[in-house]
């Protein structure tokens, strides 16, 4: 077991002094309201403390003084990095490192003490809180490197192991500590809390958006105790996965052929426990009403039950690739490059042959309480004479010079998508989940399809995208939900897939993710036609778009 603890020398006149007196009015003296101060002062103490001789109990109390200011710093943090485009600029992947570094710190404090005990013989809550915390604050970093989508901290997977495998040898695993870090929905053991960080790992966290992150990580606090840790030796030893407990790699999958020269160094994780778990979840979620349920949603669920049963192998091999490639972001950027505005000129001259404004008159009503429509026969919008120049009608043509397209450099492809390099100092509008549109040349006609499936970023590469492709042939159409049978209608943004004959696929629908869902009667149209549809089942919801399949429906 390699707790990675650190040198540590006698204190002297100018070290920080570590009684638990003195830093509990240190503590009470730290500028709150000053975030940035009071991180620099953290880190510089823990620096310190963690580099001191310190009786164990001694640094116990100091550490559960520090844990309140250094969560809310932590906390205060995260708001300055969470929720921004990628790649973070300097800035906000500082703040970002800072928390990390934060975690780690504590951490190592925490092990430090768990290790002083070991050498002393002594056990009880002191110890038993120390490993508790030390892992749950190892899975604050380990979250936190996810959720911006960078490699964790080197050494967290083997001081994770080590802290799991001095809790068995303790006869810990099974112990429920209570402390600072203690989740909201109640206590949980010291192998649960380790078992939460090997199954947010299993979960591919970098294929998921930062929301969906941090609700399945919450929800593996309390589904963790359906998983179970074999080891080797016993019986009853089954699962997909595995870990090496003096590695510092996380868990991975467990082919067949490996069983036989797996030793006393290796776990088993037997992940089956969870089935019940995440459908009776799934069922929750389909009953839930809310607008905005705080589960995560099905499709992502239901990826979860796939990563934690049988990993897929790859199906095409890759090939490199040095070759730039553009990219358009968002259902509405991709439906304007495949030229749904100039494919619905007859759909907009439907309106304004009913209500045709003069020159002068267009938006006439901002408060859009009457409707305003637009007369498509009047010169382009980006004539000189036009009433219309700089505004919106349905009847415009398509300027691709208007949509942000970036450029991003192609790492490799297969058949079965691209690996894609961020190549500027700018932020792209990328995210895990978001419908793309890729071009290898300069022709805008040539646009092809897919789903950004996973994100990373290292400082030697930088922002690495992984995209599904989907099938091509593409179209633009127009869709909106029937609210009435007087045929209100709402015209949003959506394309077309069209179906694969030869392997049975029937053509699909993306939209966007609201107000559609299945079972739903629409309209689409698509140029001169159109017709009604019922949407007869979800495929896919990544919070930026759905995909639907669809039939006719014969009773419009």
């Amino acid at each position: 077991m390699d707790l990675q603890i650190p040198s540590l020398r006698k204190p002297d006149g100018n070290s920080f002094n570590s009684s638990p007196a003195v830093v509990r009015q240190w503590v009470a003296d730290l500028p709150l309201v000053n975030t940035g101060r009071t991180a620099d002062l953290l880190h510089a103490a823990l620096s310190e403390m963690n580099g001191l001789r310190v009786p164990a109990y001694d640094r116990f109390d100091d550490l559960e003084q520090l844990a309140e200011p250094v969560n809310y710093v932590i906390d205060a943090l995260k708001k300055k990095f969470l929720g921004r485009r990628f790649p973070l600029d300097d800035r906000a992947l500082e703040q970002a490192n800072l928390a990390t570094t934060l975690c780690m710190k504590m951490a190592t404090g925490y092990k430090i003490v768990a290790s002083e005990l070991d050498r002393q013989r002594k056990g009880g809550s002191p110890l038993e809180q120390a490993i508790q915390n030390a892992i749950r604050y190892l899975g604050e970093a380990l979250l936190g490197s996810y959720l911006i989508y960078v490699p964790y901290p080197a050494g967290i997977w083997r001081s994770l192991h080590s802290l799991y495998a001095f809790a068995v040898r303790h006869g810990l695993a099974d112990v429920t500590a209570d402390g600072t870090l203690s989740p909201v929905d109640g206590q949980q053991t010291i192998g649960d809390s380790y078992k939460q960080c090997l199954l947010l790992s299993l979960a591919c966290p970098y294929r998921m958006r930062q929301s969906e992150i941090r609700s399945v990580n919450a929800l593996m606090a309390d589904w963790s105790k359906h998983c179970q840790l074999h080891a080797t030796a016993e019986v009853s030893a089954s699962g997909y996965f595995a870990c090496h407990l003096d590695s510092d790699e996380p868990p991975g999958y467990l082919r067949e052929d490996q069983r036989d020269a797996l030793d006393s160094s290796w776990i088993i994780i037997d992940t089956r426990g969870l089935e019940e778990p995440v459908r009776a979840t799934i069922d929750r979620r389909r009953e839930s009403t809310a607008r905005l349920s705080t589960l995560p949603d099905e499709t992502v669920l239901q990826r979860l039950m796939l990563s934690w049963g049988m990993m897929p192998k790859r199906r095409f091999p890759r090939r490199g690739g040095e070759s730039l490639v553009r990219l358009l972001v968002g259902l509405a950027a991709i439906h304007r490059a495949l030229g749904g505005l100039a494919g619905t000129r007859s759909a907009g001259n439907a309106t304004a042959a009913s209500q045709t404004v003069k020159d002068g008159d267009y938006l006439r009503d901002p408060t859009f309480e009457q409707t305003t429509s637009f007369d498509t026969r009047l010169p382009d919008r980006h004539s000189e004479e036009s009433p219309f120049r700089g505004a919106y009608s349905p009847g415009a043509r398509v300027d691709n010079r208007s949509l942000r397209i970036e450029s991003w450099k192609m790492h490799d492809m297969s058949a079965g998508g691209y690996c894609l390099l961020w190549d500027s100092a700018d932020a792209s509008s990328a995210q895990v989940g978001e419908l793309v549109a890729i071009t290898e040349g300069d022709e805008d006609s040539n646009w092809l399809l897919g789903v950004i499936r996973w994100m990373r970023f290292t400082p030697s590469e930088g922002l690495a995208l992984g995209v599904q492709m989907l099938p091509t042939g593409a179209r633009p159409v127009w869709a909106s939900v029937c609210k009435d049978q007087a045929g209100m209608e709402d015209r949003m943004h959506g394309i077309l897939l069209p179906g694969l004959p030869a392997t049975g696929q029937p053509a699909t629908l993306l939209l966007p993710a609201l107000p559609f869902h299945s079972g739903c009667l629409s309209t689409l149209s698509e140029a001169d036609s159109k017709k009604t549809i019922r949407l007869t089942g979800q495929v896919e919801d990544t919070g930026s778009f759905a995909q639907f399949h669809f039939a006719e429906d014969s009773t419009g």
